[in-house]
């Protein structure tokens, strides 16, 4: 969605609108994919009228699929309270923001300048807590640690964590501020493997545009892997298409203009 469907203010332009419908209407299925929890991208669908038939949504970096026709969760991964805990307590160690995520809320000590920050964009409510993982039974389609002026802070971090994390955890950036903290059978890759198998459909009819490095298992997995012009360099090396044009500038229309009537 951020920095490919949607422009720029996170708003979607009525010829992308409309090239959407003249896709949807020839059956295709529209996937929905972002790092965003499931809350926030229901806001973006609703209020920028994003609704089409038969749609999924990927959420959360692939930790969680959503069928918009039936209301309902039909792939889930969460990481376990346990590493959970491990996890927070190794970023307040080093002072660093982290938080995670209820169905509906997001699970934090509370407001500073990182959530603020987050939470401009991402409107979603906040539970304070003292202990997040005592929050977090059930564990957390993932984690989100931020830092606002550093990316090489949150590189650090990652490194520190690759020994516990193991097999069982993946750390990936959505931006040089988001450090996506994500169960290893997630990540958007093996979410859309996971839909092209609900569909009976095969890779080879799947395509995918993105433009960050969370992007690029999903590129990667597709039967047609897309960067957008706007993408980071490391994202246009895995795709087979680069668009001509920006996010900001329609740049997707092209391609289902080209591949979709």
């Amino acid at each position: 969605m951020d920095g490919t469907l949607l422009l720029n203010d996170s708003t979607i332009s009525d010829r992308m609108r409309d090239a959407l419908k003249r896709m949807t209407d020839a059956g295709h299925h529209l996937i929905l994919s972002s790092g965003r929890p499931l809350p926030s991208i229901l806001e973006v669908r609703e209020k920028e009228r994003i609704c089409f038939p038969n749609m999924l949504i990927m959420s959360n970096n692939g930790a969680l699929v959503y069928d918009c026709d039936r209301d309902k969760a039909i792939y889930e991964n969460r990481i376990a309270q346990s590493d959970i805990a491990y996890i927070i307590a190794q970023a307040e160690s080093r002072g660093l923001h982290i938080h995670g995520y209820t169905a509906r809320e997001i699970v934090c000590h509370g407001m500073n300048a990182e959530l603020a920050f987050y939470t401009s964009r991402i409107h979603m409510p906040l539970k304070c807590v003292e202990d997040i993982a005592a929050a977090l039974p059930q564990g957390s389609f993932k984690l989100q640690c931020i830092h606002l002026t550093d990316r090489s802070v949150l590189e650090a971090f990652r490194e520190s964590l690759l020994d516990y994390c193991g097999d069982r955890i993946q750390m990936i950036f959505s931006n040089d501020q988001y450090l996506e903290i994500l169960p290893a059978n997630a990540g958007k890759g093996n979410a859309l493997r996971f839909i092209a198998d609900f569909l009976h459909a095969p890779l080879s009819h799947t395509f995918a545009a993105g433009d960050a490095e969370n992007d690029i298992s999903m590129l990667q997995a597709a039967g047609t892997g897309i960067a957008m012009a706007n993408a980071q360099e490391a994202v246009k090396k895995a795709a087979d298409i680069i668009t001509q044009k920006s996010n900001d500038e329609n740049g997707l229309i092209e391609i289902l203009d080209r591949y979709f009537q």
